[in-house]
């Protein structure tokens, strides 16, 4: 019986139905998996792997996305393989280690390979602290075996005994190096490597106390310095000291109103005051009077001239004595702003004085000086000078926050 089929027919049908079944089994990639694509034809598997991990986890059945998970990883542990080998022979063990744990944080500690990989990177990064070590370079030596106490879990115990010996080599240098910056008047450079010493071991005291003695000896030696050898218990003379000692000035400026200079640095203050004139004021019942105001500015170093600043003040109330103590008050301002000025004026000196010197140790003694003076000096470019000389690293909160 002729159905009307024949067997070409048949086997077109046949090879339509195939092709869409197909169609219907192959699923188009998912968002996650696209970008899992675009990253990883750039190399860029740290990127693509968690997009593959997001497709898998969506697509348990879909072997075309695992298949490229599992490619993905192999291909990110080789490149975290070869970058920590790369860093290591460049001489970059902190490199190489991180690399290491990067792979690590990635792919797990027991992705396959991943043992191997801890080995030789332990191996390297030890060797490479020793020799640091061996060669005095203690602050790169230190920094090295923490991280291996911190990475490589396995070996803590024997990194952290090599910490304990690389801190009492370092103390030692350290130690000897303070007293011989001490030696030398290099007290700002004393003082950062009693600091760094008293970073290192928090329960020796001595290093503390040194670090503290160095700071006040620099502020004794070189802080602003004021002064008023006139009899402040007289007017206005009084109103002015008791006006200045209510203000909140910086840590390198210390108000000494009837001691002797201490500081090479400072000023002494005399001022002197006129007795008001007063007149009838256009406004009811109020005087309107005025005075001259004389403040004489006296440097210790006596190669610097005094500076006189003379005002007249001009003030409105309902009596003579109100008049006189609004005059007295602006008095004081004019003192404590013409303070203020020359304060800045030694600030910058510090800065400028710092500059001239050639020599890096006494250079650095001069910016450390010019940084407990003034902290806002501790600029990004001044505390990495301070470091490459010094080579102590993160050198500013030692500075600046001792505690």
């Amino acid at each position: 019986m002729n159905t009307g089929f024949s067997a070409a027919s048949i086997l077109f049908a046949s090879g339509l139905l195939l092709v869409a079944s197909a169609c219907a089994t192959t699923q188009p990639p998912s968002e996650a998996e696209r970008q899992g694509d675009l990253y990883y034809k750039r190399g860029a598997f740290h990127l693509a792997l968690p997009h593959y991990e997001r497709a898998a986890s969506g697509e348990p059945e879909n072997e075309r996305v695992h298949s490229r998970l599992a490619e993905t990883r192999e291909a990110l542990f080789k490149q975290r393989l070869q970058s920590s080998r790369e860093s290591f022979d460049q001489g970059s063990a902190k490199a190489g280690i991180d690399a290491f744990s990067r792979a690590t944080h990635e792919l797990g500690a027991e992705y396959p390979g991943m043992d191997a990989f801890a080995d030789e990177a332990y191996r390297r990064a030890d060797s490479a602290a020793r020799a640091a070590a061996s060669r005095k370079d203690f602050q790169k030596a230190y920094e090295l075996q923490l991280l291996v106490a911190t990475e490589f879990t396995d070996e803590r115990a024997n990194a952290t005994q090599q910490l304990g010996r690389i801190r009492e080599q370092w103390l030692d240098r350290l130690e000897a190096r303070a007293y011989a910056d001490e030696d030398q008047r290099l007290w700002g450079s004393a003082l950062l490597t009693w600091s760094k010493a008293a970073q290192l071991d928090r329960e020796q005291e001595k290093y503390v106390e040194n670090r503290e003695r160095m700071r006040e000896r620099i502020l004794e030696r070189y802080a602003f310095q004021v002064v008023m050898p006139q009899d402040t218990l007289t007017q206005p003379a009084s109103t002015i000291a008791a006006h200045l000692e209510r203000v909140r000035w910086p840590g390198g400026m210390k108000l000494a109103l009837l001691s002797k200079p201490e500081s090479a640095h400072g000023v002494e203050v005399t001022t002197e005051f006129q007795r008001p004139v007063c007149r009838e004021s256009t406004s009811v019942s109020a005087r309107q009077c005025e005075t001259i105001f004389e403040i004489e500015l006296v440097p210790f170093d006596k190669r610097l001239a005094p500076q006189t600043v003379r005002e007249q003040l001009r003030a409105e109330g309902r009596s003579d004595s109100a008049i006189q103590d609004e005059l007295y008050s602006m008095s004081a301002r004019l003192v404590q702003s013409a303070l203020e000025r020359e304060f800045a004026v030694y600030r910058a000196s510090l800065v400028e004085d710092a500059k001239k010197i050639p020599l890096q140790r006494a250079r650095i003694d001069a910016e450390i000086r010019a940084i407990i003076l003034a902290p806002d000096l501790a600029t990004p470019a001044r505390v990495r000078e301070i470091e490459e000389v010094s080579g102590f690293q993160n050198t500013l909160h030692l500075l600046v926050h001792p505690s």
